[in-house]
């Protein structure tokens, strides 16, 4: 899996202004499959997701709020890799749990 994402991260290489856009997601790998339906708590997701050509990108926001997802947002610059991100959604992450009460 680390190679994996490594090589997804280096897609959003320095000198390219055309990532690939599977270069700021996030893969896990489990033992089997854990359905994401009723069991996603929060998407931690970069802003720019949320606009559409620089209107607001209503059906995203919609499917989200139809499924009961709450979400929270992070600025994303192009060709950012995806370990630059890390620490500021872990904060994000690490707040929902604390103020959910999930984490002490």
């Amino acid at each position: 899996m680390t190679l994996g994402y490594h090589a997804i991260a280096g897609m959003a290489r320095s000198g390219s202004n055309q990532p690939d856009k599977r270069a700021s997601a996030i893969e896990i790998a489990t033992a089997r499959n854990v359905p994401l339906k009723d069991n996603i708590l929060l998407a931690v997701i970069p802003r720019q997701y949320l606009d559409d050509d620089g209107q607001e990108n209503t059906a995203f926001i919609k499917q989200l709020k139809d499924r009961g997802i709450e979400w929270r947002t992070y600025e994303w610059q192009p060709n950012t890799a995806p370990n630059e991100l890390q620490e500021e959604i872990a904060l994000i992450v690490r707040k929902y749990f604390t103020d959910s009460g999930l984490l002490p």
